[in-house]
This record gives structure tokens, C-alpha cells and sequence, in this order.
């Protein structure tokens, strides 16, 4: 059974040292998080958020600490620790913990900076002279949702190849693509379900037709593929709500979260091309 293997080479009901060290560095980066809110004190939490208005370099790295509400703070944890463990619980049955820990790092030390550059970049050109200010650690939790697609084509490249791995992903992608049009447009339009259900066609021949093996580990190996992207599909969901605004106020920044997302999925799939035997 598909299952049984890959829960032996995971070595899953053995934690080992590594293993606490891994789930360590994540707990600390949110417990990180969680102590910049609660520690430092409101008035210099404004100075580290990025005012669109007056951009302090300094701001680019440190608004991704910083949140305004409790809600806020405890939204972005929870949706971090989700999409962080998805990708660690996916790259470890891939056997791949080492290319884990370099993404997340470079999600965490790279990523606020690419996400607050170009979405102010992205936002002051669609509105000029925007102001408020931008805050909060989702960018990074849309990093980590992209670090988890990657991860599960990864596994699937680890039981059929690359070719497989780009096919799923590739329907993937055109799932989620719906997802956004549905939540956006309010359903999928015409050309959009024709291309994208002409592709899933595609994309689902290719798939049967090509694998091989036994056919009920297949279904298993389908259901549990299935289950992931159930799961994806829900963190874009939150990330990319319909309702943009708060009663608070607040306006949702989509489009940090979308370029968090993309910057994830290049980072974490940059790592895999550049040197995959070293991140095994």
C-alpha cells in the first residue's frame, strides 16, 4: 500500500532530533511573531509598519511583524502554522526536510521585503497616492501555500517522475484559477470553464494513461492528492476573500498575498532546479 511506504520512509511515528529541530524553527518564527505583538509597544509597532505614504526602507522587512489587532495576529499564526505544516508534512515524505528549512528562511528573511516592494510598487501605480499602511504576516503565509503546492509535486515526483508532477500541478493550477474567478466574478465564465475544463480533461487523460502500477494504489494515491488540494484551495480562500474590507476598516491586501504566493512557489521550486540532489 501507498500509504504504508510512504509512512516508513517518513519515519513519521519516529520523531527523531532533526524532526524537533524542524518543527522547532517553525513553532519559534510564530512564537517570533506572536512576542513582537505583545512585547513591543503600539507606538513603535506603527513606526515598523510601511506608511505608503513615507516608505522607511527599514519598513519593508519589519511591517511583516507587526499587526493591528489580536484578530489579525492570531488569523495570520493560524493560517501560517496550517500551510507551514502542510509543506513540512509533504516535504518530509518526500524526504526533502533539508529543502524545507532553506525555503522557509528564505520566505521569512527574503520575503517581506519582495512582498512590501512590489505590492507598493503594484498599489501606489493602481492608486496614486494611496495612504494608510500595510501590516501583518500573510504575505508569508501566502509564501508558505506556495512552498506546499511545491512540496506536493515533489512527492508526486518522487513516486512518478517529473512529467506526472507537472501534469498534477498543472491541473492544480487551473483549479485554483477557478476558485479565484468564483470568488471574484461571482462564477466561471465562459472562456474561462471552456479552457479550464478542456484542460483538466487533458490533464486527467494524460495522468490515467500514463501511470502505471496498480491501479487501487492510484485511487489511494488520487484521494490523498484530492485531500491536499481541498486544503490549498481553503488557504486561498482566506487569502483571497471576496469581502476586502473589515468593519474595522482595515482593507485586506490581496495583492500582497497573491505576490507572497508566487514568490513561494519560485523560491521553493528555484531551490529544487538549482541543485535537487542537495536538498534531499
Amino acid at each position: 500500500m501507498p500509504t504504508i511506504s510512504v509512512l516508513d520512509r517518513a519515519d513519521i511515528t519516529r520523531p527523531s532530533t532533526e524532526t524537533l529541530l524542524d518543527l522547532g524553527c517553525i513553532a519559534g518564527i510564530g512564537l517570533l511573531v506572536a512576542a513582537v505583538h505583545v512585547l513591543v509597544p503600539q507606538a513603535f509597532q506603527r513606526r515598523l509598519a510601511l506608511q505608503y505614504h513615507d516608505v522607511e526602507i527599514l519598513s519593508l522587512f519589519t511591517s511583516a511583524f507587526v499587526h493591528y489587532s489580536d484578530r489579525h495576529l492570531l488569523t495570520n499564526l493560524f493560517g501560517y502554522v496550517v500551510a507551514a505544516g502542510l509543506a513540512y508534512g509533504l516535504a518530509r515524505m518526500a524526504g526533502r526536510r533539508h529543502w524545507f528549512r532553506r525555503t522557509l528562511l528564505a520566505l521569512v528573511l527574503v520575503g517581506p521585503v519582495v512582498v512590501s516592494v512590489l505590492s507598493l510598487l503594484t498599489l501606489t501605480s493602481l492608486v496614486p497616492g494611496v495612504s494608510g499602511n500595510s501590516r501583518g504576516f500573510s504575505g508569508i503565509v501566502g509564501g508558505c501555500v506556495g512552498m506546499g503546492f511545491v512540496a506536493l509535486l515533489c512527492w508526486i515526483q518522487d513516486r512518478h517522475g517529473w512529467a506526472t508532477a507537472g501534469w498534477v500541478g498543472f491541473g492544480i493550477y487551473l483549479v485554483l484559477m477557478m476558485e479565484l474567478s468564483v470568488i471574484y466574478s461571482g462564477g466561471v465564465g465562459r472562456e474561462v470553464g471552456v479552457l479550464a475544463g478542456g484542460g483538466l480533461v487533458v490533464t486527467g487523460w494524460q495522468l490515467w494513461s500514463g501511470l502505471g502500477g496498480d491501479r487501487v494504489d492510484l485511487v489511494l494515491e488520487s484521494v490523498f492528492v484530492g485531500l491536499v488540494v481541498v486544503l490549498l484551495g481553503l488557504l486561498v480562500f482566506v487569502l483571497f476573500p471576496r469581502q476586502l474590507t473589515d468593519g474595522g476598516g482595515a482593507t485586506t491586501n490581496i495583492v500582497a498575498h497573491g505576490v507572497g504566493l508566487v514568490f513561494g512557489v519560485v523560491v521553493s521550486g528555484g531551490f529544487i532546479a538549482v541543485s535537487e540532489t542537495g536538498y534531499r
